[in-house]
Parts: C-alpha cells; structure tokens; sequence
C-alpha cells in the first residue's frame, strides 16, 4: 500500500533578483515527507533552507517546478470559467430578448432584458432607483430577522 506524501514537491527551483542579476536559492529540488517521517534541513547560511521552508509554506512562490506549472494550469482553468460564464450569460438574454420579441414567451410576464435595461436608466436619470433598491433591502432585512426570531422564539 503506498502511502501518499503529506509535502510534495518537484523540481522547485528559486532564483532571486539583485542589482548584480539573478542569484539562485535552489535548483532542481524535489522532497517527499510522509507520515511519521522526520525530516531535517542543514545546510551553511544562505544554502536556501528558509527559501525551501517558504515554498513549502505558501509563503513564496518559486522561480519554477511543477507547484509553478500547476498554478499556471490552475490560473488558465479559472479565466476559461469566467470566459463561459460570461459567454453564457451573453447568451442567455440575447435568446431571452429574441423569444420576448418573436412572442415565444410572454414579455408582460417575463419582461426583456432591454425593457429591464431602459427601465433601470429611467430610474437612475429620475433619482428613484437607489430609493426602490434601498425599500427592497430594508424589506429583505426586515422578512430575515422577523423570519428568524420567529424561528428560534418557537
């Protein structure tokens, strides 16, 4: 059975820069440390050991290795996300504006995103849109404390 390592890491390389350029704080470094095991980190001062600490850490992010590639990996994922959130959200109130036109759905009962649009500027050009936001929020908050004394009262 193997047993997987609680810190993990591959090739992690740290290189710092300075007026003179780059000096290196570790190269090429990989470790595993499982379970039980103890682990001691020598070394003279200025060999990298607190760097490596670091790393492990969180506290810095390496010059490269794999935990590098993996945030990068991570980063991408999340931007292609919020692209087809968007992308869907696009999507959506352009077919929604295209069934109210074509009367696909009723736009007295479900409105149109461009109804809702020009309704909203009419509101803020007439100063009525922060006062209907702020009724609406006070009877949210009111309906959540009446909601939850009688709950916990019962």
């Amino acid at each position: 059975m193997r047993v997987e390592p609680l810190v993990e890491i591959r090739n992690i390389s740290m290189k710092y820069q300075s007026p003179e350029g780059e000096i290196p704080a570790l190269k090429d470094i990989s470790l595993d440390v499982r379970e039980g095991e103890f682990v001691s980190i020598v070394g003279p001062s200025g060999c990298g050991k607190s760097t490596l600490l670091n790393i492990i850490a969180r506290l810095i992010l390496p010059s490269s290795g794999e935990r590098q590639e993996y945030l990068q990996q991570r980063k991408n994922y999340r931007i292609k996300v919020i692209c087809s959130q968007i992308f869907l959200l696009a999507a959506l109130l352009v077919l929604w504006e295209i069934a109210a036109n074509l009367r696909l759905i009723d736009p007295f009962i479900t409105s149109q995103p461009s109804r809702v649009m020009r309704t909203l500027v009419s509101l803020h050009n007439e100063g009525g849109l922060y006062y209907h936001i702020g009724i609406t929020v006070f009877e949210t908050v009111v309906g959540f404390v009446l909601g939850t004394i009688r709950i916990y009262s019962s």
